[in-house]
């Protein structure tokens, strides 16, 4: 029986642990399609229907949906084409990120066998059905449930499948004249389309199971608290740009905080595919609240706070990370970021790597727009975090604003990564004005209120230090009023007497 596997390349370490769940290697490889290489181009409608994917699952399909199906595909031509395999062969496909068992290829050509009046018997599944899932063990019954048995078949899942030659010839075939249009997970349930395909069967028990990688480390050094809502559309870019870290001394915590799409779904997989993740669902509570629950939760020396929609570049980070907290074991690490645009990249402009101490450098820190306040551009000792409680403000928005602010004075040492990895998706540019809202004026206007208390006490006990904060409560201020002045005027008016009070503690500052 010729085998098959398909493989990312960005990825070995999956296919190395692939070849060794089976006794032979003697897979012919096919490189999958890359999410990156497709979503260079504009419009992915060049290879994929996605009107009709839109129809048939009621919304856009995913970048990695495409690529996966592309990848099958890109397969069934490499089977058709393959002169040494006679067109009533079976062939084995599986993808590298399953381990099989032990037998696995001796049952597979058992089930062809037994089943040789089938076309195609998927033999892994990835999600469970209301049976109990088991692997194969040697000695158990080769079974199969016949497509159509709703109840018991489980059409989700396209990790390891036997497929006749000329049926991958005719779906392959297919291809050629009209895009496709379903998920790879689901290809059984579109085979109609191609004339003489049926009989489809499927493994009664498993014959693999997507391994865990990445195991929990005990004293993790990375805690990265992902809050989520609502975010299914970029959240597996999030995820996948933390889980092909190649470093391993971290944990991630996913703070489902009520999402309403199929995010918690998109979760609930990574978290079986890799043991460094912890996943919480809970009720809507907002930004902060899902924050300060993944505080709660984290056992890392550092936290690293990263939103569901953005993602981070490059493979190295939390290794560079790594390396700098040895060389100075730093309070804080400053990185940078880049604004994604829906047509293009705007990266900002890094400084050189630098360390010292942050009261006696913060002024040129904040003047040359190294310190910002945002949350992502930190990475914080938890324990700074907890002890001086610095929690986030349930429900108010912008809330590392009076964050960052209130930071400050709590930090000793500093180092800056200068690389700017981290991804800030923007819908446009100004996109200042999407944000302007009367409940979040609100927030801002409350913001610069718990800012000025710092503040205060910033003059009072540590007055070295006064000079330059109060710039930076200037700097808070002109944004509150950019936003204000956006308004409506009769929104304005409805905040007229928070305009009133703010005005009142510029006065006196």
């Amino acid at each position: 029986m010729k085998k098959y596997v398909l493989f990312d390349k960005k990825d070995r370490e999956k296919l190395e642990i692939f070849y060794k769940s089976v006794a032979e290697n003697n897979f012919v490889e096919i490189e999958s399609i890359f999410q990156t290489l497709i979503s260079l181009y504009s419009d992915a409608s060049l290879f994929f229907n996605c009107n009709k994917f839109k129809e048939v699952f009621s919304r856009d399909p995913k970048f990695e949906e495409i690529t996966q199906t592309l990848s099958h595909i890109q397969c069934w031509k490499a089977i058709s084409e393959n002169q040494l395999i006679d067109d009533n062969d079976m062939v084995l496909i599986a993808e590298a990120d399953i381990v099989l068992v032990p037998n696995a290829i001796e049952l597979a050509n058992e089930y062809a066998k037994k089943y040789s009046s089938y076309n195609i018997i998927k033999l892994q599944r990835d999600f469970p059905t209301h049976n109990q899932e088991s692997l194969f063990k040697e000695g158990d019954t080769i079974d199969a449930l016949v497509y159509g048995d709703k109840e018991n078949y489980n059409n989700s899942g396209a990790s390891l499948y036997l497929i006749r030659k000329s049926i991958a010839r005719k779906l392959f075939e297919y291809t050629i004249k009209e895009k496709p249009y379903w998920k790879a997970d689901y290809f059984a349930d579109f085979i109609s389309l191609v004339d003489s395909v049926s009989h489809i069967a499927q493994a009664e028990k498993l014959l693999g199971h997507i391994p865990k990688y990445k195991k929990m480390p005990k004293n993790p050094l990375f805690s990265i608290i992902i809050p989520i809502y609502n975010t299914s559309n970029y959240l597996d870019d999030c995820l996948r740009s933390v889980v092909e870290q190649k470093f391993d001394d971290y944990e991630i915590i996913l703070v489902n905080d009520g999402s309403t799409d199929n995010s918690f779904d998109i979760c609930a997989n990574y978290m079986k595919q890799y043991g460094n993740i912890v996943l919480i669902s809970k009720p809507n509570g907002g930004l902060s609240d899902a924050r300060n629950t993944g505080i709660h939760l984290a056992r890392g020396k550092y936290l690293i706070f990263l939103d569901g929609d953005d993602y981070w570049h490059g493979r190295d980070i939390l290794f560079d990370l790594f390396k700098i907290y040895q060389h100075s074991d730093p309070d804080l690490i400053i990185n940078f970021f880049s604004s994604v645009y829906p047509d293009r990249i705007a990266p900002h402009e890094p400084c050189k790597e630098k360390c010292g101490d942050f009261s006696r450098d913060f002024e040129s820190l904040f003047t040359q727009y190294i310190y910002l306040g945002f949350t992502w551009t930190k990475v914080i000792k938890r324990e700074i975090i907890v002890n001086n409680n610095l929690y986030f403000i349930k429900g108010r928005k912008f809330e590392d604003i009076p964050w960052s602010f209130n930071l400050v004075r709590h930090i000793n040492n500093y180092a800056v990564y200068p690389s700017a990895f981290y991804m800030y998706r923007r819908e446009r540019e100004g996109s200042i004005s999407r944000y302007v809202s009367i409940t979040n004026q609100k927030s801002l206007f409350d913001n610069f209120i718990d800012v000025s208390k710092e503040l205060n006490y910033i003059k009072e006990y540590i007055p070295s230090l006064y000079p330059i904060m109060l710039n930076y409560t200037y700097d808070i201020h002109k944004y509150v009023i950019n936003c204000y002045n956006i308004l409506s005027e009769e929104n304005k008016e409805k905040l007229h007497n928070m305009k009133i009070a703010h005005d009142s503690l510029i006065a006196k500052l």
